[in-house]
């Protein structure tokens, strides 16, 4: 899936998850009801607010409106949609950004820089040649490998996805 431009409409962190979660369900049934297309549904940003997503960028005023009178404290603006090729792998969570760790359910991606301890999204890191990539904080060459075993005995997704070696370190499963 290709990203797009969409009115994305956010709700600050506040109460629990799950009442963060159903007024923005509530949000989001009163705007479909009124006619506006739904892109994505809920999901957590990395600040641990939520947002979703609109089709309708061409009526941004018009939403951001309606919003402020149904939900005084949210946050609409046109942004790109993330696809899900940017989903967490463990829960489907789509975040607002590249992450270290899934805001839905705090499943580790990415170990951290071997050499400047810096959490850094997959996405960040520089390719080189194969699984050899730059880091952009410390500007090391290091090396990207996935889990191996990815799935766990007991069917879960292993925990990081993705290891960080140093460049010239020999991997776990070597």
């Amino acid at each position: 899936m290709m990203s797009k431009q969409v009115v994305s409409v956010s709700l600050p962190k506040s109460g629990t998850r799950q009442e963060l979660l159903l007024a923005a369900r509530h949000l989001v049934n009163q705007l479909v009801a009124e006619g506006y297309a739904l892109h994505r549904g809920e999901h957590f940003r990395r600040n641990g607010g939520v947002y979703f997503e609109l089709d309708e960028n061409a009526k941004l005023t018009a939403i951001a409106e309606r919003v402020a009178q149904l939900e005084p404290d949210a946050r609409v603006e046109l942004a790109t949609s993330r696809t899900e090729d940017d989903a967490c792998a463990n829960c489907g969570n789509i975040a607002d950004e590249p992450i270290v760790t899934c805001p839905a359910c705090a499943h580790r991606e990415i170990d951290p820089c071997p050499h400047c301890g810096n959490e850094v999204p997959r996405e960040h890191y520089i390719p080189v040649a194969g699984t050899l990539v730059v880091c952009p904080k410390c500007r090391t060459r290091v090396r990207l490998e996935l889990s191996d075993p990815l799935w766990r005995e007991d069917g879960l997704l292993a925990e990081p996805i993705v290891h960080v070696y140093r460049e010239l370190e020999e991997s776990a499963h070597v």
